[in-house]
């Protein structure tokens, strides 16, 4: 009898890990932008959590580091206003580019 393999959902691969000092770095496959834009923000690796820093096109591969993670906000009503404003900012901004 044969076992066999069943896919993991929500799991990576990491291809290459480095250490130096206090950063580390791990790189992932990702078949192109849309699949990069898909992968998880922040991961979890060796105890350690690393954020997402960029795509190489050229290698299709993923990259993240422990030197950027990224912050979550609890938003409450009150704050919503605030949030609007950032939003038309950050969207006046995007759109002189």
């Amino acid at each position: 009898m044969h076992d066999i393999a069943k896919p993991l959902p929500n799991e990576l691969v990491i291809e290459n890990y480095l250490s130096v000092g206090n950063e580390s770095t791990v790189v992932t496959y990702c078949k192109d932008y849309s699949h990069y834009r898909s992968l998880p923000d922040v991961i979890e690796y060796s105890g350690r959590r690393f954020g997402k820093t960029g795509w190489d096109s050229n290698t299709n591969r993923c990259h993240y580091s422990t030197k950027a993670l990224k912050a979550r906000a609890i938003l409450y009503p009150e704050d919503m206003d605030m949030l609007y404003d950032l939003m038309k900012i950050r969207t006046k901004n995007e759109s002189t580019f």
